[in-house]
């Protein structure tokens, strides 16, 4: 069995009626989904976010940023991984792990928990990147050792717009967001 990110777009005023177990919430979740529900959907990350989904491919990514960021500039790494970090995308050094924002949930199926006010925070903070130097600094890292898992800078820069454009569609209906691995 593959595993997978899911990022799932939901009004914070439900995340208290979530239920215990995953099982249940996939039935109450497909069943939303299959009404068209408003307050949990699918976070519309487009065509270039569904790398987001590919749990091995962003640990292949993790692996090559951990040994790469040493030859970065150091302003592109923290404020790149600072966002990447506190949606789930990227991990955590000392756990190696997904430690994304977790508030307001405690269950353990549920990987990260991010409130409206994070996600407005989140979004602030990726308005600020420099993208011509971070789409540099990965170009340059990427030719001294090659990722297999994204072509160059003008990729990354790509993930960074999708990653905004899912982030402004959940701050748009006023949801946080749920990540869940499996």
């Amino acid at each position: 069995m593959s595993v997978s990110n899911h990022f799932i777009s939901i009004n914070w005023n439900k995340i208290k009626d979530l239920p215990p177990t995953d099982d249940e919430f996939w039935g109450i979740s497909n069943e939303a989904k299959d009404n068209n529900e408003e307050w949990l959907k699918d976070v519309p990350f487009g065509e270039e976010g569904q790398i987001f989904k590919y749990f091995t491919g962003l640990m292949d990514f993790q692996e090559w940023f951990q040994e790469a960021r040493d030859s970065m500039d150091p302003k592109v790494v923290a404020s790149f991984s600072s966002v990447f970090t506190d949606v789930g995308i990227l991990y955590d050094d000392e756990a190696y792990a997904p430690r994304p924002i977790k508030k307001d949930v405690e269950f353990e199926w549920v990987t990260g928990a991010i409130p409206p006010a994070d996600i407005l925070e989140i979004l602030d903070r990726i308005a600020k990147l420099d993208i011509d130097e971070t789409q540099k600094a990965f170009d340059a890292a990427n030719e001294e050792n090659p990722c297999d898992f994204f072509e160059d800078g003008v990729s990354v820069v790509s993930w960074i717009k999708a990653l905004e454009i899912g982030l402004k569609a959940v701050a748009e209906d006023t949801h946080g967001m749920l990540l869940v691995v499996g």
